[in-house]
């Protein structure tokens, strides 16, 4: 067999291959696009809802629209107390660390 006889012959298979090949891409290249705009879509449906349930959940403007002024008023004096107190609690251990380990309050200059 020669083979210059055999070359038409395989390079119409390797044409053949070729097509199937480049049909094969082109489908993969479309169905890779469908899922990619599918994931997109899922990704923006699932942000969506995660807003629209934050907005339900934890809406500070929500909380106080359906509070009444006494209401606010009470949580406003409510979270002063708790300041103050805390403020108290933060002096008197800045007073015990000045009386037992002042050092630890000096401010060191920066090399």
């Amino acid at each position: 067999a020669d083979i210059m006889s055999e070359l038409p012959a395989r390079i119409a298979d390797m044409e053949g291959q070729i097509r199937i090949l480049r049909d094969t891409n082109k489908r993969l290249e479309e169905s890779n696009e469908e899922l990619q705009a599918q994931m997109l879509n899922r990704g923006l449906d699932e942000g969506r809802k995660l807003l629209s349930e934050s907005e339900a959940n934890n809406s500070l403007a929500a909380e106080f629209e359906a509070m009444s002024e006494n209401e606010m008023r009470k949580a406003l004096q409510e979270q002063q107390d708790v300041n103050r107190h805390l403020r108290g609690y933060i002096d008197n251990v800045l007073l015990n660390i000045m009386d037992k380990y002042p050092e630890l309050l000096e401010i060191r200059a920066a090399n």
